[in-house]
């Protein structure tokens, strides 16, 4: 997988051997009004990667700057796409920083006991 750079965003894919988790990096800012379109493509061909490698994929948002609401619909969009290919999907966001916890704390409902979508903060 190559990285991805859109406007103030990048996301740096982290792809050790299977089956280690495809660990997405997302670094800057995510101002885009429909995120879905523009990260959407990209984020579905991770979940298909995992999906046929069967692995769990991480997303890290530690070091992102800011993001707007239109990113959390596209993160719930992923979540979907990731439970309907059956691929686990971890949110790793910073714990400290209260947009971040506020928002990913936000999305606690989604976390079902399925047990293929967990929260963490750090």
């Amino acid at each position: 997988m190559e990285s991805f750079v859109a406007g103030e965003l990048r996301i740096e894919p982290e792809l050790g051997a299977a089956p280690a988790p495809i660990r997405l990096h997302w670094l800057g800012k995510s101002t885009a009004l429909h995120p879905e379109k523009v990260i959407g493509p990209y984020l579905t061909a991770a979940l298909d990667v995992a999906a046929g490698d069967r692995r769990p994929v991480e997303m890290h948002f530690e070091k992102l700057g800011f993001f707007n609401s239109s990113t959390v619909t596209a993160i719930i969009q992923t979540i979907q796409a990731a439970r309907a290919r059956s691929v686990a999907l971890t949110l790793v966001f910073d714990g400290s920083t209260r947009a971040q916890k506020t928002s990913f704390e936000a999305l606690r409902g989604l976390v079902a006991s399925d047990g293929l979508v967990a929260l963490k903060g750090v």
